[in-house]
């Protein structure tokens, strides 16, 4: 305790690593705000990260260095992605009591706030380069249908994190070489895990992280060619395939996304959809 900052009152820690116990995220009250603390023996990479990002609705933010670490914003529970798609973690009791799928609102609302921060991060020419259920926070609200007192509603806000292997590009878009296999591999697309693929690592891996994140969302389960054909509505086939297109070439930009579920609504999904495919040369079903 002697490490951590004066006044801050520890609640809980959700999170010590695996590999080296000095590696921990503790959550409590400091100064009138409710903050993480994350502290490691390497964390100035992230650091520097999280200070050229600044601010974003959907990305956790740096509020001041501390011993071995730093202060942070945008963690309530310490939940993920992978605890409510996997762990059946939740904050509303008939959800977790129906061990329901998210809806499609609910589902295009989360696709959505990923796309805009990684959008945001991609204009600052950063690649997240670990993208996955686990580096997703999810932020639940739950409160009475107003339509229906006896049913519990929940939203939800996201927020990336975990900059520790994040980097800006080079004039050509390119990230380094030696960076190349940093991540998760569950998540890497072909370019970042076969070295027999001889072609760089940019932005576009993100894409295709993003595109196994939207199966997961949907589905509860990770992502797979057969779950992907699953996938309802058929929009979401449709953006996760062209998502986890092997070409780095064939995959959207994360902006196009972005600008297509910035509007979505349940009942414009289909429509939107359809002007998407258009925009990214892909063939649909609709």
């Amino acid at each position: 305790m002697d490490d951590l900052p004066k006044g801050f009152i520890l609640e809980k820690t959700i999170y010590v690593g695996m590999f080296d116990a000095r590696n921990v995220i503790k959550l409590g009250p400091l100064d009138g705000k409710y903050v993480a603390i994350k502290q490691g023996p390497n964390l100035k990479r992230e650091i520097d990260m999280l200070k050229k990002i600044g601010s974003h609705p959907n990305i956790v933010e740096f509020i001041s260095e501390v011993e071995r670490g730093f202060v942070m914003t945008g963690i309530k529970d310490g939940y993920n992605l992978h605890d409510y798609c996997f762990d059946g973690k939740t904050r509303n009791p008939q959800l977790r009591e129906a061990k329901l799928p998210f809806s499609i609102k609910t589902c295009v609302s989360m696709i959505s706030q990923i796309a805009q921060a990684l959008n945001y991060l991609h204009k600052l020419d950063i690649i997240h380069h670990d993208l996955k259920d686990k580096n997703v926070l999810v932020d639940e609200t739950v409160t009475k249908d107003p339509l229906n007192e006896n049913l519990l509603v929940s939203s939800y806000h996201l927020k990336l994190c975990d900059f520790e292997f994040s980097e800006v590009v080079d004039e050509e878009g390119r990230g380094k070489e030696e960076t190349r296999t940093s991540g998760t591999s569950a998540w890497m697309a072909l370019e970042q895990k076969d070295p027999e693929v001889k072609l760089p690592v940019t932005t576009k891996i993100d894409v295709y992280a993003f595109g196994c994140l939207c199966v997961e969302i949907l589905t509860f389960r990770r992502t797979s060619k057969e779950l992907i054909q699953q996938c309802k509505p058929p929009m979401i086939y449709d953006l996760a395939f062209a998502c986890q297109s092997n070409h780095p070439d064939k995959r959207p930009d994360i902006k196009e996304v972005a600008e297509i579920f910035g509007v979505l609504d349940e009942d414009g999904v289909l429509e939107q959809m359809k002007d998407f495919n258009k925009t990214i040369g892909w063939e649909s079903n609709l």
